[in-house]
């Protein structure tokens, strides 16, 4: 009976720190998304620097490429 309480406790530790390994992958994914979204946020100022918004330098790229014949799509 020994045997089996110890080995049940092995697995609930092992148990916990698998858990705890993968919340610590999932915050790290999270926080990914923190920097791109901190990125953004940059490009935009960068972007309102210069006078110009995001959406106006999307408009502008279309157009430019609209221009040339190009659409920006594979067929």
């Amino acid at each position: 009976m020994n045997d089996f309480e110890r080995e049940s406790s092995t697995m609930d530790m092992k148990e916990e720190m698998m858990s705890d390994a993968v919340d610590d992958a999932m915050e790290d994914e999270d926080e990914g998304e923190g920097e791109e979204a901190e990125g953004d946020k940059i490009l935009k100022e960068v972007l309102d620097e210069i006078g110009m918004g995001m959406n106006d330098a999307v408009s502008a790229m279309l157009e430019e490429a609209g221009g040339r014949g190009e659409s920006g799509m594979d067929c």
